[in-house]
């Protein structure tokens, strides 16, 4: 008897031994061939069940997350009709974060997102929204190893979850987010709550099978584990230069001497392109590589993360003290200009000086492009 037929005979209490079994093998493949025959034979929940497990056994496997994501969308589109007619009925958070998680499923994220924020608007002390709309984030982080999605699906996670705590799906994805920072230690600290709770999860064991592959890590701050992350990430290709996407340097070279000339106190100026390297530059001494990757994250959170956790977008960034003032601004062609001054006064006048350097810089774009 086959496995196939193992599985389909077997009952409800069985079935995660076997799917166990099938994601404890070294191979992927004895898995894809049950999940390939479960998803022919219309058994897609069990399908999908051992493929999100599979995601996490098996992360480098192509294979697995093409399938997965398959599941995903044979499972989600009977529901889709479903779920927009109950939102018609009753636009409530729950129903705008239902219709967001089929979207998802359907591959459609950008809808996704925007049916999240939906439900942040009905209601923002429900954690359903930040859930929706950090499962994006999680998704992308988890396939394109994507630094700013995972600082974005962390911070709407934790949101969900100080609305709502103790709730498993959101702890199962905190911990994989710490997973995929390489923090076993403070991946275990969600996992703990779960083990009691969702016994015989196979996503709690692949989460426990990558916490014990993995040493400790040597941070408990989470900002220095996105700098790690960040940094093992891009390896050689931070020094790789691509000419084509980088800002024309002139532009922005003339505007940050221009603030660093013409405003009293600055200290700092910094332009980073897409990639986070910086085009030109003026301040006190050179900023180190570490110095410059932390910087980047900053101003890509900056232009990524969502304003009210979900409505609107950020633009800028503006930090103010007694004696300090921090500036950042998203610019053209995916550049962010940074700026540090000690006169908090002198705000409007970076902020005209900015617009400056993004007139220039759209000039520029409608030239070349």
């Amino acid at each position: 008897m086959g496995l196939f037929s193992k599985l389909l005979r077997r009952g409800a209490s069985d079935a995660p031994a076997l799917g166990l079994d099938l994601l404890r093998e070294r191979d992927p493949k004895p898995l894809l061939r049950v999940c390939r025959q479960l998803l022919a034979a219309g058994r897609c929940d069990r399908a999908l069940t051992l493929l999100r497990a599979g995601v996490l056994r098996f992360p480098e496997d192509p294979e697995v997350g093409a399938l997965q994501r398959e599941a995903e969308r044979v499972s989600a589109l009977p529901q889709l009709d479903r779920a927009r007619e109950a939102l018609a009925k009753e636009p409530c958070s729950a129903n705008h974060a239902r219709l967001s998680q089929i979207l998802r499923r359907l591959g459609d994220e950008e809808s996704a997102i925007e049916q999240g924020r939906s439900a942040i608007a009905c209601d923002a002390r429900a954690p359903f929204g930040y859930r929706a709309i950090g499962r994006v984030h999680l998704d992308r982080f988890r396939a394109a190893d994507n630094t700013i999605d995972g600082m974005n699906a962390l911070r709407y996670y934790s949101k969900a979850c100080s609305l709502q705590p103790n709730q498993a799906a959101t702890l199962l994805a905190l911990a994989e987010i710490f997973v995929l920072l390489e923090a076993p230690e403070a991946a275990r600290r969600f996992l703990a709550p779960i083990t009691k709770t969702m016994p015989g999860d196979p996503r709690v064991e692949m989460l426990e099978r990558r916490c014990v592959s993995l040493p400790p890590e040597a941070t408990s701050n989470v900002e220095d584990l996105f700098l790690l992350h960040e940094r093992r990430r891009r390896g050689p290709l931070h020094e790789a230069a691509h000419e084509s996407d980088v800002c024309p340097t002139a532009v922005g070279a003339a505007q940050v001497d221009e603030l660093m000339d013409g405003i009293e106190g600055t200290r700092e100026v910094r332009l980073l392109d897409r990639e986070r390297r910086e085009l030109c530059g003026r301040g006190p001494s050179p900023r180190t590589e570490e110095e410059l990757d932390a910087l980047g994250l900053l101003a890509e959170s900056v232009r990524s993360c969502s304003s009210r956790m979900g409505i609107g977008t950020f633009e800028r960034l503006a930090l103010r003290g007694d004696e300090c003032l921090v500036v950042l601004e998203a610019l053209p062609r995916e550049s962010t200009i940074c700026y540090f001054g000690s006169r908090p006064s002198r705000q409007d006048e970076v902020e005209q000086a900015f617009e400056r350097v993004r007139s220039g810089l759209t000039a520029t774009s409608e030239v070349t492009g």
